[in-house]
C-alpha cells in the first residue's frame, strides 16, 4: 500500500508542478459536470457545453487518436451520453466510508445499466461512422471498448476508474482486482478502498487541497494505479 500511495504522489507533484498539464483536463471536465448536476438546471446550451468540455477530455487522454470512430464526429455527438449520465442520481451521490457493511446495491446495478446504455449508443455512432465512410472497411465485430466507457464516467460523474492500459496492468500486479469493466472488479476497488481507507483519504486530500475541486475516491485510485502501470511498462 505504501508504494501505491507513492505512486499516487507522484501524479500529484505533477499536477502542482505544471498548471498547464494533461492532468488538469479532468479537473476541468469533472468540475463542469457537477456544476452542472448540482444546479439541478439543466438547459439545451449547457449539455452543448459539457459535450465540449467532455470531447476535448477524452482527446486530452488519448480517446481521437489512432483509428478511433470518434474522430469522424463533432463533439456534439456526445450529447446524448451526456443526457443520460444525469439520469442515474445513485452515481452521482456515492460515497465510499470504512463501513464494510456500507449497502451499495443500488449503486452496483445502475452503474452496470448505465454502462449497457452508452455501449448501445456508442456503437450506433459507430456503425453509423462506417456506413458513411466505406473507406474504413468493414465494421468492427468487437464492442465498444471499457475505455472509452469507463473514461467518460470517470470525467464526468468520477464513481469508477479508466480501464485504460497503464490503469489495467498496474490493478493486475495487485493480484486481487481484475482488469476488466465488470461488477466484479467494481466491487474489488471498493473493497481495495474500504481495507485502505485511511491512507486513501489522506491522498484524496492531498489532491483535493492543490485543486480547485474535490478529487472523487476512484480518481485517487485511478491515478496511483495508472502511474504504477505507466512505470511498470517504462522499464
Amino acid at each position: 500500500m505504501k508504494d501505491i500511495i507513492e505512486y499516487g504522489n507522484k501524479v500529484c507533484e505533477q499536477l502542482t508542478n505544471d498548471k498547464n498539464s494533461r492532468y488538469k483536463s479532468w479537473e476541468y471536465c469533472y468540475k463542469s459536470f457537477q456544476d452542472a448536476y448540482k444546479s439541478k438546471n439543466i438547459k439545451k446550451p449547457d449539455y452543448d457545453y459539457l459535450s465540449l468540455q467532455l470531447s476535448f477530455y477524452l482527446a486530452s487522454w488519448g480517446m481521437y487518436r489512432g483509428s478511433s470512430f470518434l474522430l469522424w464526429k463533432d463533439y456534439k455527438v456526445h450529447e446524448s451520453i451526456v443526457k443520460l449520465l444525469f439520469k442515474y442520481d445513485s452515481l452521482w451521490n456515492i460515497k465510499i466510508d470504512n463501513n464494510h457493511n456500507q449497502n451499495l446495491n443500488v449503486f452496483y446495478s445502475d452503474l452496470i445499466k448505465l454502462r449497457n446504455e452508452m455501449r448501445d449508443k456508442y456503437f450506433e455512432i459507430r456503425k453509423e461512422v462506417y456506413e458513411l465512410n466505406k473507406e474504413l472497411g468493414s465494421q468492427p465485430k468487437t464492442k465498444i471498448s471499457d475505455t472509452l466507457i469507463s473514461k467518460i464516467i470517470l470525467g464526468t460523474i468520477g464513481c469508477i476508474p479508466a480501464y485504460d492500459r497503464y490503469f489495467v496492468s498496474g490493478v493486475k500486479m495487485t493480484n486481487t482486482i481484475s482488469g476488466t469493466l465488470s461488477l466484479d472488479s467494481i466491487k474489488e476497488l471498493v473493497k481495495y478502498y474500504k481495507d485502505n481507507y485511511k491512507e486513501l483519504e489522506n491522498l484524496r486530500n492531498k489532491f483535493s487541497k492543490n485543486s480547485d475541486i474535490e478529487y472523487s475516491q476512484m480518481k485517487v485510485l485511478d491515478s496511483c494505479f495508472w502511474q504504477y502501470g505507466f512505470e511498470l511498462e517504462d522499464k
